[in-house]
């Protein structure tokens, strides 16, 4: 069952959209507004800071989303232009937007897990990857593999936080080192003035002292090495053992990718290794509308409710925004097919801002906007 489903968008008395827990379309041409309430919603969820074309809306009224969260029911509001996300329903709480205290409430909402003891934002990272806009294309490689690894359970940032740690440690480390040889060479600069102005049987008891001082300083710096020594260990431990869990948790899920880019391509592409294509590589030798259907099934493997994981992270929603239309005919005919044969099996709630399609099942359009093209429904 998805963790998220978003039942309704209220813009204004006028302007209320429902949505049911299957597929959702929302059509209209260019320049309709389509991509301002892609934006909207998730402005709404707090996963935008402040959006500056909402602001000179005249048109919006304290716009709000109902949203079902397993058993509980929670109205999500925010005014604009604040940053302040408001939840009631089910739940009284409030947060900033893109803050820690954001991303709690949704780790508890949509009852995320990690393997590993480290979240702080991993869980707004996995609710913005569920929006996919034609413009994603572009995005960082390196930050979509970091968040298909959390949504299988694994937010590599730990690793990130484990080595932040390990550098200040280096750091103080390599500090102390070069204080204990200042130190040491100013005992011995002390031990020889001794020796020089006191009798010899008072030397011996001063250098003692001396000697028990400079040892606990270096039997404190003994321990920092040590530290760090350990700290080091445990980095190679963990990425070991995150390699491994990654990869068990990846090669549960990687049939349903490649069955779905075999469905859309007509090609076998098995040669693929899921790794690098999570990492994009060579992408560059891909036409512009391959790298789409590439990405949006990606998307479509990891956004949707991921049953037969033990740490199951997947949101079960996916919006997208103009998805179809860098594609061919058949590749749009497949990309509808396979949200619907998805969407049937419970997996995900699908809602796509989209232009006027032919592709698009005339039965789950839940809103059309009217107008001509320029004109729309955010008008001042």
């Amino acid at each position: 069952m998805s963790k998220i489903i978003i039942k309704r968008l209220y813009i204004n008395p006028q302007l209320t959209i429902n949505f049911n827990e299957g597929q959702n379309y929302i059509i209209g041409l260019n320049g309709s507004g389509k991509t301002t309430l892609f934006n909207l919603i998730q402005y709404l969820l707090g996963l935008k800071g402040n959006f500056t074309r909402l602001i000179n809306y005249l048109s919006l009224d304290s716009p709000y989303l109902e949203c079902k969260f397993k058993d509980k029911c929670v109205r999500i509001s925010r005014k604009l232009p604040s940053n302040m996300i408001f939840f009631e329903g089910d739940i009284h709480r409030q947060a900033r937007a893109n803050s820690i205290e954001l991303n709690q409430i949704y780790t508890e909402l949509m009852n995320i897990k990690f393997v590993s003891p480290f979240n702080e934002l991993a869980t707004l990272d996995i609710l913005g990857h569920s929006f996919y806009a034609e413009l994603d294309i572009k995005g960082n490689s390196r930050e979509k593999q970091d968040t298909y690894h959390k949504i299988v359970g694994y937010n590599s940032e730990y690793l990130d936080s484990i080595e932040k740690d390990i550098k200040t440690i280096e750091n103080e480390v390599a500090f102390d080192n070069h204080g204990l040889k200042l130190v040491e060479k100013y005992k011995n600069g002390v031990e020889n003035s001794i020796a020089k102005i006191i009798e010899d049987n008072t030397i011996n008891k001063l250098n003692d002292i001396i000697s028990f001082e400079y040892k606990k300083i270096k039997e404190k710096i003994i321990e920092n090495n040590n530290l760090m020594e350990r700290a080091r260990t445990i980095l190679i431990q963990e990425k070991e053992f995150s390699e491994e869990f990654i990869n068990e948790q990846l090669s549960i899920i990687d049939a349903f990718f490649y069955h779905t880019i075999n469905h859309l391509t007509k090609r076998n592409e098995n040669f693929y290794d899921f790794k690098d294509v999570m990492k994009q590589r060579n992408f560059n030798s891909f036409s512009y509308g391959y790298k789409n259907i590439i990405l949006f099934v990606l998307r479509l493997t990891f956004c949707r409710d991921l049953k037969d994981l033990k740490y199951n992270n997947g949101a079960g929603i996916l919006v997208t925004d103009d998805l179809l239309s860098v594609n061919d005919a058949d590749s749009s005919l497949g990309v509808t097919e396979k949200i619907t044969e998805v969407v049937n099996d419970g997996a995900l709630q699908y809602i796509s801002f989209s232009r006027y399609n032919s592709y698009i099942p005339k039965e789950h359009v839940v809103f059309e906007i009217s107008g001509i093209q320029g004109g729309g429904i955010f008008e001042r």
